[in-house]
């Protein structure tokens, strides 16, 4: 008799599984029907992490500089419209980086300013350069230090957060990363073109650091 392959118990469970496997289907979760269990009448659905886990707040550190923002003198709607002075103040808090001869030093600076309010439409408006920098909590220079070790030292972005935090004490997360590569692509797109445009204008290219011996000198690969 020849050599079984497996038990007759071994050979229902494959054969078992043979048709699940036939059945099965890789976007199963999206064609599968849910029921969804609404709150009951007068009982609002409860909002933000599971009861029990511990959620993420970055506490904003205490200013070691504060400096004035200039207060909003036109407003952007309507053309040659003045604002008026409003007691009503607006605040945002940087964090960056200073180098020195010695290392780097991590500086928080707050920046404080009135608004302006405009009669026509109606509106507050904050210092421009406080809408400028509401966007981000890290200025220039972090930034730059983050996008350094990630393009030049080709740091992994756990490792990057990991350096930060041991420095500067400061914790960034895998998002704020390709942020702020993403920003400085899009922030230096100009001087790219230019750097483009002054290689192609040169009458040679270096192509990369490809030594070769000439006649007993040493010489670069490049392009005409």
């Amino acid at each position: 008799m020849p050599k079984q392959k497996s038990t007759t118990s071994g050979q229902s469970i494959h054969n078992s599984l043979e048709i699940v496997i036939k059945s099965a289907h890789a976007v199963y979760n999206r064609k599968r029907i849910g029921l969804r269990v609404d709150a009951p009448e007068g009982r609002k659905r409860h909002t933000g992490g599971v009861k029990g886990h511990q959620g993420y707040k970055r506490v904003i550190p205490k200013p070691n500089k504060i400096v004035g923002a200039r207060r909003p003198v036109k407003c952007p709607k309507h053309r040659g419209q003045r604002l008026e002075a409003s007691e009503q103040s607006f605040s945002i808090t940087i964090i960056d980086l200073v180098f020195l001869s010695s290392g780097a030093r991590k500086t928080i600076t707050k920046y404080v300013g009135r608004g302006g309010y405009c009669c026509l439409c109606r509106r507050l408006y904050r210092p421009p350069k406080i809408v400028r920098l509401s966007t981000q909590l890290f200025g220039y220079t972090f930034q730059a230090w983050v996008i350094y070790q990630r393009i030049v030292l080709r740091l992994p972005y756990k490792a990057i957060s990991q350096v930060s935090e041991e420095l500067f004490g400061e914790s960034i997360s895998d998002g704020s990363i390709g942020t702020f590569i993403l920003r400085f692509s899009n922030y230096y797109v100009d001087t790219e073109k230019l750097l483009l445009k002054a290689i192609l204008d040169s009458p040679f290219i270096h192509v990369d650091e490809t030594k070769i011996n000439v006649q007993g000198f040493n010489q670069y690969v490049g392009l005409n």
